[in-house]
């Protein structure tokens, strides 16, 4: 080849490159010019290399069967023209034709593992991808690179397998990459995954150069962890945060059941001007929806309304989600018809805020409505409408929906079929509850506790579907709670106390109740007997105001929640300080007239 024929084939080379970098509809026009090109300077033999940036140009703008085409006619590819169509094929997860042509190739080096592996993990089969890898180690002369090992770091979490993590781990440090983030951040992430939070925090604290996303994973790992003391000494000891750290931090504060914790974070968040993205927005109005502060989720939701946020339909949906909580669910409606665009979750979020806020009969209507949109349910959709049914006891509904169950396929998730039991037992229709449990492939915690909530009528069934959930779950304290108020609706005093027992034996510790309330943005925390208030005397005179005014008008207390073998009298007393009750007392004292008092309770209490 002349010197001015190498140099128009480097020419050629480098438009090419910048096209594959390019992508596009832009990359495909240069490659397809530089083609012709090529054509017209070499029509006998072009140079294999340069045809192999031909092809890698194709591929990398979306035109797969041009690449195809060029590899087929290309008279002698080289492992550098196999390596380029195989890694196009795998990142079209064109799985089949990817195996079939690493299986002819002549020879194979990392490369080639490394585009078996990603496609294997891209197309959801973790597993092939650790079978590629075992394949990798027992080639002689090929040796896993850093984008082998962070792969498989990444498959090893995906399939949850110890073993396999612990073997990439070793030959990380084996092959000298342990002091590279591109390895060590995914091993943070696969070790907090699997629960191994020490292995986690030994491979951060490992590593020299120290970045923001490893921090945030590490961060994200403790949190997921339930670390959150050090997840929060981590975010303080950072210099630097990006948007991600604070999003995480509210995020997982939020999924840890910590709202005032994460309100806190986002307020410092805006303070110091960090930007705010949809997934922010979605932690923080979760919190909203937790704590019922709707007032703080009004300021966010205007905040909301200055971004471009406020058409993304998962703000949306959030927003849906926190007024239907804060019982603002006229809020929740007006949010929904503004949408102008609707998925699948804006109506769910719909669906589920008309049943918690007891408008039953509009969830079945915007159920329909969605159906006439042209949205298919999915089985959460499908189980909360279900479950406004059975609020309603509309058993001809749920027939209905039941008949939608079946003929949608939807029927072989449990999430269905628990609602449908649950559904059947509210309206009394205990025989179609009792077959439609037997009918159920899979039983699971909830299944036997929709039985048991139907067949509380039945005592001998439902002791039996008590015991069932029992045996399940021995660390479940609800088991024992529903097994106890059987044996006490019998008056078998003697079975209630050997459960207690059981429970005592086992470490087995029920979730005290409590209540909170928001007042001058601060919130208030009540559990039952609750002494620790700085006002806590005026609560109690309100309260015993507030009974004695009751017993006046002839109210007459719910007792059947209390399972001890006691007098009326000291039931009655049992449940006159509930942490619920305590909040209402403090809302009457502080909270103006004019202004709803909103009480959030982490049980369901009545009497």
């Amino acid at each position: 080849m002349s010197h001015a024929a190498h140099a128009l084939c480097n020419h050629y080379a480098a438009i090419l490159s910048s096209a594959a970098a390019g992508g596009g509809r832009t990359g495909a026009r240069v490659a397809s010019s530089v083609h012709c090109l090529i054509l017209r300077t070499f029509p006998q033999a072009p140079p294999t290399y340069l045809l192999n940036q031909l092809l890698t140009a194709y591929a990398k703008s979306g035109r797969l069967a041009r690449a195809r085409r060029l590899f087929d006619s290309m008279p002698e590819p080289n492992l550098f023209t196999h390596n380029a169509l195989l890694s196009a094929l795998a990142h079209a997860r064109l799985v089949s034709d990817m195996e079939r042509l690493f299986v002819s190739m002549p020879e194979r080096d990392a490369v080639s593992y490394n585009a078996l592996i990603t496609g294997f993990s891209g197309s959801g089969s973790p597993a092939q991808s650790a079978e590629a890898y075992s394949a990798l180690l027992r080639e002689e002369n090929v040796r896993p690179t850093r984008i082998t090992l962070s792969a498989m770091v990444m498959v090893a979490s995906a399939l949850s397998d110890r073993a396999l993590g612990h073997q990439v781990h070793c030959q990380v440090l084996r092959l000298g990459f342990g002091a590279y983030a591109f390895v060590g951040s995914p091993l943070v992430d696969m070790y907090a995954k699997m629960g191994l939070i020490g292995n986690a925090k030994r491979v951060f604290e490992e590593m020299v150069a120290k970045t923001v996303v490893m921090y945030n994973t590490l961060i994200t790992g403790l949190l997921r962890c339930k670390m959150i003391e050090d997840a929060r000494g981590l975010f303080d000891m950072m210099v630097e945060r990006d948007s991600i750290t604070w999003t995480t931090m509210v995020t997982g504060l939020t999924q840890n059941c910590l709202p005032s914790e994460a309100f806190d974070v986002f307020r410092r968040m805006r303070a110091e001007g960090v930007s705010i993205d949809q997934y922010t927005f979605g932690s923080i109005l979760t919190a909203c929806g937790a704590l019922a502060a709707l007032e703080e989720g009004r300021q966010i939701h205007a905040y909301i309304t200055r971004t471009w946020y406020e058409d993304n339909v998962f703000v949306g949906s959030a927003l849906v989600d926190m007024y239907s909580k804060c019982k603002s669910i006229r809020s929740a409606e007006a949010v929904f018809r503004r949408m102008t665009c609707r998925n699948i979750i804006s109506w769910t979020a719909m669906i589920v805020g008309y049943g918690q806020n007891a408008c039953s009969e509009e969830a079945v209507r915007v159920f329909s409505d969605m159906q006439r949109d042209g949205i298919k349910p999915d089985d959460f959709t499908l189980g909360s409408v279900i479950s406004s049914c059975a609020n309603l006891a509309s058993l001809e509904e749920g027939a209905q929906f039941h008949c939608l169950a079946l003929v949608s396929g939807l029927m072989r998730y449990i999430t269905v079929s628990n609602a449908l039991v649950t559904l059947y037992g509210k309206c009394g229709s205990i025989e179609d509850a009792h077959r439609l449990f037997d009918e159920m492939l899979f039983h699971d915690q909830v299944s036997w506790t929709a039985l048991v909530s139907g067949l509380r009528g039945n005592i001998e069934i439902g002791k039996w579907a008590a015991e069932n959930l029992l045996e399940i779950d021995p660390q479940n304290p609800a088991s024992y709670v529903l097994l106890c108020s059987m044996h006490a609706a019998k008056g078998e005093w003697t079975e209630v106390a050997q459960l207690r027992r059981g429970m005592r034996d086992r470490q087995v510790k029920k979730e005290p109740g409590c209540s909170w309330i928001k007042y001058k943005n601060k919130v208030h925390i009540f559990s039952a007997d609750d002494q620790s208030h700085p006002f806590s005397r005026r609560i109690y005179e309100k309260l015993e105001w507030l009974n004695s005014k009751m017993a006046e008008e002839g109210y007459k207390p719910d007792v059947s929640s209390v399972l001890h073998d006691v007098a009326d009298a000291d039931k009655v007393h049992m449940i006159s300080h509930h942490s619920e009750k305590l909040a209402i007392a403090f809302g009457l004292i502080f909270v103006p007239q004019e202004m709803p008092i909103r009480i959030v309770k982490n049980l369901r209490f009545q009497g």
